[in-house]
């Protein structure tokens, strides 16, 4: 009876105290991509490009599925998709660079 009582109060928790708040910061960051991406020049995407890969080496890429499901859900466009993308190919290109 303990693990079932341990785990319903751990599930309040997350849902009722984590979940809210980690909504805010979700919302938060889109906005700061939604202002990044409509930066002039180019600007934004430089960014967003620059930090990607340092992101990934952090683990915290996956926070861009979170984002770019709200961009799409608010907006119906998704331009970190293509940024995204891009780093990659930018990446894989610099490959026999290294070797």
């Amino acid at each position: 009876m303990t693990p079932f009582l341990v785990m319903l109060g751990t599930f309040l928790v997350v849902m009722l105290g984590i979940g809210p708040v980690m909504h805010v910061v979700e919302l938060k960051l889109v906005t700061i991509v939604e202002m990044l991406v409509h930066l002039p020049f180019g600007i934004g995407g430089f960014l967003i490009g620059a930090t990607y890969p340092l992101l990934v080496i952090t683990g915290l890429h996956h926070t861009y599925t979170m984002i770019e499901t709200s961009l799409l859900a608010n907006t119906g466009f998704n331009p970190c998709h293509y940024l995204m993308r891009h780093v990659r190919f930018c990446q894989r290109g610099n490959l026999p660079c290294l070797l």
